[in-house]
């Protein structure tokens, strides 16, 4: 078992999978805190120790803990659920997802000893559903690191040329961001942060201090 009891039973549970589902249809987002069972969460922890891991993705980790999970029954089953869910909000057929359309990978951004990180440009992604999972993180009084979203963007804009305006100016020049902040996503240690990644436009700003690993996985069409 990858995942913890308490959320596959949660999944299970159609009234409190569906309210997980319109939280994030209404609010941008989700976190479950604790997602992973302690023996997977060390195993990931014990993986990641060797820093040559960051980075990769997909075919680079075949065999290992992260296509493991990713690829997981209890995870797909969560997955199709929250898909389902959201295809019945929107009154679209259910097309359920499958393992071969299923990506992961462990984005890594090292600070330390003064090392200049690069900023996660601010994308839609081609994906059904966006589940991120944050093993290492940047010192919690740096307040960097997290998820800075948009939320619904393409909900909230529904002409797709208006949207489409407002996502490059929040993409090419920061100063938009000044005015137009978007939201910060908190992250936790252990956590599975979940978003729609196809209407929330979403990036991460360089961090100064410490590392940032995460793990992504991405149920694509």
């Amino acid at each position: 078992m990858y995942v913890q009891q308490k959320y596959i039973d949660l999944f299970n549970d159609e009234a409190k999978g569906k309210a997980f589902v319109q939280e994030v249809w209404d609010k941008g987002y989700c976190v479950l805190f604790d997602f992973l069972t302690p023996e997977t969460k060390a195993e990931f922890d014990a993986f990641l120790a060797d820093r040559t891991q960051c980075n990769k993705k997909n075919e680079q980790l075949n065999g290992t803990i992260a296509q493991k999970l990713a690829t997981s029954d209890e995870m797909m089953k969560i997955l199709n659920t929250i898909h389902r869910h959201r295809a019945s909000i929107e009154g679209v057929p259910f097309v359920p997802l499958t393992v071969e359309k299923q990506s992961w990978g462990f984005p890594y951004k090292d600070a330390r000893g003064g090392a200049k990180t690069e900023q996660t440009h601010f994308h839609y992604d081609a994906a059904y559903t966006n589940t991120l999972i944050p093993f290492v993180l940047p010192p919690a009084e740096s307040g960097e690191g997290h998820l800075i979203a948009y939320p619904n963007l393409k909900r909230r804009i529904k002409n797709r040329f208006l949207y489409g305006i407002v996502s490059r100016m929040v993409r090419d020049i920061p100063f938009t961001r000044k005015f137009y902040p978007g939201v910060s996503i908190p992250y936790t240690v252990g956590g599975f942060h979940f978003f729609f990644g196809d209407i929330s436009f979403h990036g991460v700003l360089p961090i100064k201090k410490g590392e940032r690993l995460v793990m992504t996985i991405n149920s694509h069409w």
